[in-house]
């Protein structure tokens, strides 16, 4: 089937080592990424690599064609958004906005992008269920009525066996006695085969029986919900920023909180994340909005947000007096300087050092803060109020 791909990719100039930091998004999120053959894991990731390699990515999902090219790295932040083509396959009905299930009415435009196979549908309270079935189901039932078949021969046939024996044994003439026998042992024989094509089709059921219940819990069910209830990602993200532009923290937060918990694939994900966290924040909720900074930082590392996250966390770190992990996350800053110049993350990690320093009052600790205090201070890009800052945190 036809279709266009639009691979976006950019390099931001910023000087670094001998490796080159790459972000790699996939619009929808959570595919699988490989590199040369490697799996690496779900997008969106940030890795690092010796930019004197290309490097060949390839990206797959269910529902969506699969993408392979390479990119010629430099030393450089590569930002690399790869959009996946969907698989043309929908359920609707011609010229219906939507769908009449039971005498319920739901979304045809939320069944979309289906990978091809043959589907299921069935009604719940308030929603329609749709579920790829699986291809292989079959042979859990091919299995099943071997085994029954192969049972079910070999029973009748190992009764029989004991009549003829029994005729055997009765036999007034030689005629009738080899009779009996000959049966008799092919009566035998054939409740052993049998009981043996019984046995292998229990085997071959159960194994496929097994590998069913493990397709069904990797294939969940595309849910379509009343109409009325049905809402975009986009339109919720939306209406969640109106009422943040009105300072309304109360409904954009439970906006961002749908989005997260309904929407995990989107686009808008990693931002509703974010911003949920900033709101705990503003709570005083400082655990929660470390968990979903923390989360991002794993699980969601997207360029346009990493620097931000990893100030956040740092800060929330440095405020619960985790000073060597606010440390480790101003250092990260310098991975993707987005939005911030370059020597206030060091600024930032002087902050942690010298308030590991201070709480510890080792003379270790305070000789790496103040190794880095002059570092600073001899630096012509910070501005006097910040010099000051420094001055007055410097350890004695």
């Amino acid at each position: 089937m036809p279709f266009r791909l639009l691979i976006m990719w950019m390099l931001i100039a910023v000087p670094t080592a001998s490796f080159g930091s790459v972000f790699i998004q996939t619009i929808p999120m959570r595919a699988e990424v490989f590199t040369n053959g490697v799996r690496l894991g779900i997008s969106p990731l940030l890795i690092e690599r010796n930019p004197s390699t290309p490097l060949t990515f390839s990206f797959r999902k269910e529902g969506y064609y699969p993408v392979e090219f390479t990119v010629n790295l430099t030393g450089e932040i590569t930002n690399l958004i790869t959009p996946l083509a969907p698989v043309a396959v929908s359920i609707a009905f011609p010229d219906r906005d939507n769908i009449d299930y039971n005498g319920k009415n739901y979304r045809s435009s939320s069944i979309q992008n289906l990978a091809a196979g043959t589907y299921e549908i069935f009604p719940n309270t308030n929603s329609v269920a749709v579920r790829r079935v699986n291809p292989d189901k079959q042979f859990v039932w091919f299995g099943a009525g071997a085994a029954v078949l192969g049972l079910g021969v070999g029973i009748t046939s190992q009764l029989l066996a004991n009549n003829f024996y029994s005729d055997f044994l009765k036999a007034t003439s030689v005629n009738g006695a080899l009779r009996g026998m000959n049966l008799a042992m092919f009566c035998d024989n054939l409740a052993t085969i049998a009981y043996g094509f019984g046995a292998v089709g229990f085997t071959v059921g159960s194994c496929f029986f097994i590998e069913d219940l493990v397709y069904q819990s990797k294939n969940t069910a595309i849910v379509l919900h009343d109409s009325e209830d049905t809402v975009s990602d986009r339109a919720l993200y939306e209406k969640a920023m109106d009422y943040q532009s009105q300072l309304d923290t109360t409904n954009s937060f439970e906006l961002f909180n749908r989005i997260v918990s309904q929407y995990p694939e989107s686009q808008y994900y990693p931002i509703s994340l974010f911003r949920r966290a900033k709101i705990f924040s503003m709570r005083g909720d400082n655990d929660h909005a470390i968990a979903d900074l923390e989360k991002l930082q794993k699980d969601y590392p997207v360029y346009d947000l990493y620097e931000l996250i990893l100030k956040d966390l740092g800060d929330l770190y440095l405020a619960r007096g985790d000073d060597d992990s606010a440390a480790d996350c101003y250092r990260a800053m310098r991975l993707a300087p987005r939005y911030y110049q370059p020597w206030e993350s060091d600024v930032f990690l002087f902050y942690a050092q010298a308030a590991k320093a201070k709480k510890t009052g080792a003379e270790e600790d305070r000789k790496i803060a103040e190794t880095s205090a002059n570092q600073l201070l001899s630096d012509t890009r910070i501005p006097e109020d910040r010099r000051k800052e420094i001055q007055a945190l410097l350890p004695h």
